[in-house]
């Protein structure tokens, strides 16, 4: 089942105009997938697959493409929300790509962000349209979308379904030598990945990951890159599938959240293509058939945007004007807003850093102290988004710290867990 609303605010000079219908999925469980490619707007030639729906269908600027879900990748018809990770490529022009719900109004919100040339992934979670399908809009220029399912939640029973449980980020695998990440040595320290080299990462029994997991959210960051390349994580012992789950140009730090299922050991294999990079990965929460965790998904709603409403041409709200300087931290309320309740334990956002003046990163986490791990990295200039399962403090909130220079954030909730 779901239901909508609409937000609208009020003060002494009467009501603004109402937001965009917010449309809430009831609360699901999840089933993970293998990760499985359902969508590739390249010729066949270029993408070297078998052709799919979406086939020779490359966006143009304002450009829109439907993407049937159900029925594809191993998602059901039941299915209510899908995990998917969406990717871009051949961008002509700096953009940005929005994805929603099937014949619901585009929302403002943004996916994917890049520059002229990029090649761009990020995990979606959000609601199907009740026939199964999703939306992907581009602004400007044109560009190449692929999309790879990763899991769904629909309603299920404990013993088909798994739930969640929330972890504050900890950092599990890093291939860079300790003199470098300053971090003690883990199970990767110097394990850099060359061309065509794999790791495998022991996931339970370390940042809080238990044995009866089945799957795990965690983010993956590369760094020390020497070429363009892409990365591809799936469950280790199995054959790797077609699939990415990162893209990169060299130099660049990049990182990207994952949502996969482990081994029967608990554990995840990493590929890297071409060239040099090191790895780096956080572990933020995982799925058993015992965690309470129920999903409740929600399309995408602003609750936060430090920009100056000059920029936005957006009602003010809690975050605006508070531009993030070095070392800064900033608090957003979350529990409240965008249909968020008070019982929430974490909440999904994808959350975009712009206007940045540094190559920095960003660490989001629910309370004091601040753990070891990023959410987002980025060059000077660049705006770089990434979807985000926190936990959420005792007070519904979570916080948000900048590394170096000054940097504008903006958060977009797409569901939460009770």
């Amino acid at each position: 089942d779901s239901y909508s609303f609409q937000v609208a605010a009020t003060n002494g000079f009467g009501t603004g105009p109402a937001s965009n219908q917010v449309q809430l999925q009831a609360p699901s469980l999840y089933a993970p997938l293998t990760p499985a490619r359902i969508c590739d707007t390249r010729p066949v030639s270029e993408s070297g697959a078998a052709a799919d729906q979406c086939t020779g269908q490359t966006l143009g600027p304002g450009g829109m493409i439907q993407v049937q879900v159900t029925g594809f990748g191993g998602v059901p018809a039941s299915a209510t929300s899908v995990v998917a990770n969406v990717t871009v490529t051949n961008t002509t022009a700096a953009s940005y790509l929005t994805v929603w719900p099937a014949g619901a109004t585009r929302p403002l919100a943004s996916n994917l962000n890049w520059s002229q040339g990029q090649t761009v992934a990020n995990l979606v979670t959000l609601p199907l349209s009740a026939g199964g399908a999703i939306q992907v809009y581009n602004a400007n220029g044109r560009a190449d979308v692929v999309v790879d399912v990763e899991g769904y939640y629909g309603p299920m029973t404990g013993t088909s379904g798994l739930g969640f449980s929330a972890l504050a980020p900890a950092r599990i695998c890093d291939t860079r030598p300790v003199s470098e990440s300053g971090a003690p040595a883990d199970q990767c320290t110097g394990q850099t990945l060359g061309p065509g080299g794999t790791i495998q990462v022991q996931v339970t029994g370390f940042g809080g990951v238990p044995s009866s997991a089945t799957s795990v959210v965690a983010n993956v960051t590369v760094t020390n890159t020497t070429t363009p390349s892409y990365l591809t994580a799936w469950p280790a012992g199995q054959p790797r599938p077609l699939a990415s789950t990162l893209n990169w140009s060299q130099g660049e730090t990049r990182a990207n959240r994952v949502v996969i299922p482990l081994s029967s050991t608990g554990a995840l294999q990493f590929y890297n293509d071409l060239g040099r990079a090191d790895l780096v990965v956080d572990v933020n929460g995982y799925y058993s058939p015992g965690s309470p965790g129920l999903f409740e998904a929600v399309s995408p709603f602003r609750i936060c945007d430090t920009r100056p409403t000059a920029i936005t041409r957006q009602p003010a709200d809690q975050c605006t004007g508070q531009t993030l300087g070095p070392s800064a931290t900033l608090a957003v309320e979350v529990a409240g807003l965008a249909g968020v309740p008070a019982s929430a334990t974490a909440v999904v956002a994808n959350v975009t850093a712009t206007n940045t003046s540094a190559a920095s990163y960003l660490t989001v986490y629910p309370e004091s102290p601040q753990p070891l791990a990023s959410d987002l990295n980025w060059g000077a200039g660049y705006t770089v988004p990434n979807l985000v399962v926190c936990k959420l403090s005792p007070g519904g909130g979570l916080q948000i710290y900048n590394d170096l220079g000054q940097v504008d954030v903006v958060v977009d909730v797409f569901g939460w867990f009770t």
